[in-house]
């Protein structure tokens, strides 16, 4: 429904109305919506009596009205996936318009919830729409708002005894009415439609027609709700028939009325199972599903001397599987992984003085010192990719964080297949380094990110330019002999398309590397694979690696020669709701690659946790992965007892199958910022799929440079000044960008350019 269909004469013309919280919204009424932020953001309602959220947690929000509930639930409880239901079409519209002001996401259904498939007059109140009803009484509703003034009078409120006087008046005019038809439905209907698997959260607020909505949930679907929270009108015995209802279902029930309505029939109604309950008074989230963790494993591409250094001196479970993987590998390659990678010839520590940024590390340049070119190496970039990745997912085993589900990047789809156990880390470790040495011997070949989505590259293909990996929805990389990739880079640019060449020194996931495929098929034949035993995604398909293609030598090959269809993968993983992902390896590619996916599929970002740092960043590495655990934990992972040592890396939790398939910062720099920061925040979450706070660097979060360009088009486009590139190295965070937006539309100062990393280079 648009804007300019006829219910536009019922929405008042009211300005966007800024929050304390920093959050926007367009109101129906600013009184009413001040009152709902107050209620809900400051006093917070609906979060007693044991009631809690917890990060990508399932939620229904029956009697959505301007949507300030569900705007709340977004906040407090990141990735949630949330119902929204509202029959007014005023309000719904509403609701659609404040959840893209707040960057949130809700599924909004334009009709209420009741006890059968029906439509029903609907009383519209303009000017006090949370009391529109399908059992309209105005003088019920009248009495409220007297009790209502009662109260502020009592408490002394300024200028409420002359408002009085004129107490008629004003109630005639909030209780204008407009009459409407309005469609409904039962609860148990949109469930099974959804494929609702849980509800952990119930919020009912529809002025009387409770007991309808609690009359529409068949007896199957009841124990899928975990808590109901809800507005109780107390006619005729309805708040005891409603707790005696909700009781026999087996929650706990408490009721209370706001002393702001004190004497009125309205009363808050919260109920919450017995398990969660427990859980609640321990301190800890409502005891819904536990999240899925989703281990990445990156290939090679964002790896650099000194990586792993600090980890490898602080834990001893990352160690000791260092070492043993490099003791394996020694004889196979004919020196120790442990000096290449750990190698340190001083550049890390030569730091600009601004910052502490090494803008040729972050800009992805050829390697400027020996130890770099070594580790760029083929040969020796990739096993140590798989070392590194290997070591860390034993490292968070070791810390209690299991994975429900596995998907690696290239060379990390080996490292994946090697945690679900589909290799022995002997046999997976020499196959990595034939892989490795085989590809070092072949002729050189060329790489190239194209920020297009891969059915738009078709006029771009052939001639020796293959599709190499499809990263993201729009981001796709190329790969062939140096002058297939030159002349696909020369049609590219005639056709308008910004390109970027990547550090790659062969032609990967390309017809090139044919001749290194037949070989790792033979040796692979020769080797016991097994099955998954924790379900992984293939690179190959886009979607969950079944046993006969993880035993066939043949799919090895295959998946060295074929496109890395990433995104299709990460389309996959998102459709379980609640994925966390854990990076194992530098820095958040693929968590950014994954995060764009949700971005363009409309689902929620799921949280995420990286396990070193990136290059370009100096924390100490046992203080990253500190706060990285604390991250986990705040999404809602459940660090339960670590496995044995003698255990594969971790087990699926019970039930998982391979067939079957938490939001991180809620987007406080569009809440927090002014216009150029809201602006800027919401092209940040476009290209990146991150919701940042002012403070966030662009890099950090999983910038590159192909992102970079285009945000500087953006920027161009929507003030008309020229944002170079190294003014971006410069400013770096929303809020650092901003300032020079302003300062530069002020006095149209141009700034100096440098380039910026493209991540994920298939390997």
């Amino acid at each position: 429904m648009s804007i300019d269909s006829p219910v536009a004469d019922l929405l008042p013309a009211a300005p966007r109305l800024r929050l304390p919280n920093g959050m926007t919204v367009i109101p129906q009424s600013r009184v009413e919506a001040e009152h709902f932020y107050d209620d809900l953001f400051e006093k917070r309602i609906y979060a007693r009596h044991g009631v809690r959220l917890r990060p990508g947690a399932c939620v229904f929000d029956v009697g959505g009205n301007i949507g300030m509930f569900t705007l709340w639930a977004h906040r407090h409880a990141p990735g949630a996936r949330i119902f929204t239901f509202e029959p007014a079409p005023p309000l719904f519209e509403r609701i659609q318009a404040n959840l893209r002001l707040n960057g949130a996401r809700a599924r909004v259904f334009n009709h209420g919830i009741a006890d059968a498939e029906r439509t029903a007059a609907f009383t519209f109140y303009p000017n006090s729409s949370g009391m529109s009803s399908f059992y309209a009484d105005a003088e019920e509703e009248r009495e409220v708002l007297r009790a209502m003034m009662r109260h502020q009078r009592a408490e002394g409120m300024e200028g409420l005894d002359a408002l009085l006087e004129y107490t008629d008046e004003l109630l005639d005019e909030r209780f204008r009415a407009v009459e409407m038809e309005c469609r409904l439905r039962p609860l148990s209907a949109v469930i099974r439609e959804e494929g609702v698997a849980r509800i952990d959260l119930l919020k009912i607020d529809v002025q009387k027609a409770e007991m309808d909505v609690l009359r529409g949930i068949d007896d199957e679907h009841w124990p899928l709700i975990g808590q109901v929270v809800m507005e109780v009108h107390d006619l005729d015995g309805r708040l005891d028939a409603v707790r005696r209802l909700l009781e026999a279902r087996g929650f706990g029930v408490a009721v209370e009325q706001d002393e702001a309505v004190e004497g009125s029939i309205l009363y808050n109604l919260f109920a919450v199972r017995p398990s969660a309950e427990q859980a609640s008074a321990e301190g800890a989230p409502v005891d819904t599903a536990p999240a899925s963790v989703a281990f990445l494993f990156p290939g090679v591409g964002d790896q650099y001397p000194g990586m792993g250094r600090g980890l490898y001196e602080a834990e001893p479970v990352f160690r000791a599987e260092v070492d043993r993987c490099a003791e394996i590998l020694r004889p196979r390659l004919g020196f120790d992984l442990r000096e290449a990678l750990f190698a340190d010839d001083g550049e890390r520590d030569a730091r600009p003085a601004s910052g502490g940024i090494d803008l040729r590390r972050m800009v992805q340049r050829a390697p400027a010192s020996g130890a770099e070119e070594r580790l760029s190496r083929t040969e020796v970039a990739q096993p140590t990719a798989f070392v590194v990745g290997y070591a860390l997912a034993r490292l968070w085993a070791s810390r209690g964080v299991r994975p429900a589900a596995l998907l690696g990047h290239s060379l990390g789809e080996y490292t994946a297949a090697c945690v679900a156990g589909v290799f022995r880390l002997e046999d997976a470790l020499e196959l990595v380094a034939l892989r490795a040495q085989a590809i070092q011997a072949l002729p050189g070949g060329a790489m190239l990110a194209v920020p297009l989505p891969a059915d738009a590259l078709g006029p771009f293909l052939g001639d020796g330019a293959a599709l190499a990996a499809v990263n993201a929805p729009a981001l796709s990389v190329l790969a062939g002999p140096e002058e297939a990739i030159a002349r696909a880079e020369r049609r590219l640019a005639d056709a308008g398309h910004a390109t970027r060449r990547l550090a790659a020194s062969h032609a990967f996931h390309s017809p090139e590397m044919r001749p290194v495929a037949e070989r790792v098929a033979a040796l692979a034949a020769g080797m016991a694979l097994s099955e998954p035993r924790i379900p992984m995604i293939s690179n190959v398909t886009g979607t969950w690696l079944t046993a006969a293609q993880a035993t066939d030598p043949g799919y090895w090959a295959r998946h060295l020669v074929g496109t890395v269809r990433f995104a299709d993968g990460a389309a996959t993983l998102l459709r379980e709701p609640g994925r966390v992902l854990v990076e194992a390896g530098p820095g958040a590619s693929l968590a950014t690659f994954v995060r764009m996916q949700a971005a363009a599929d409309g689902s929620p970002a799921p949280a995420w946790g990286a396990s070193l740092p990136h290059a370009a960043e100096d924390t100490p590495e046992p203080v990253f992965l500190r706060a990285s655990l604390e991250r986990l934990r705040t999404a809602g992972v459940a660090l339960d007892a670590p496995p044995s040592p003698e255990s594969p890396i971790a087990e699926p939790p019970a039930g998982a199958e391979a067939g079957a398939g938490a939001g991180d910062r809620g987007g406080r720099a569009a809440e927090e910022g002014g216009p150029v920061a809201r602006m800027l925040a919401g092209v940040w979450h476009e290209l990146l799929g991150a919701e940042p706070s002012l403070d966030d660097d662009f890099f950090l979060v999983g910038g590159h440079s192909l992102a970079a360009a285009r945000l500087i088009g953006r920027v161009r486009e929507a003030f008309g000044v020229e944002m170079r590139l190294r003014t971006l190295f410069q400013t770096r965070t929303v809020a650092g960008m901003a300032r020079w937006i302003e300062d530069a539309v002020q006095a149209r100062g141009p700034s100096p350019a440098a380039p910026s990393p493209t991540p994920g280079i298939p390997g």
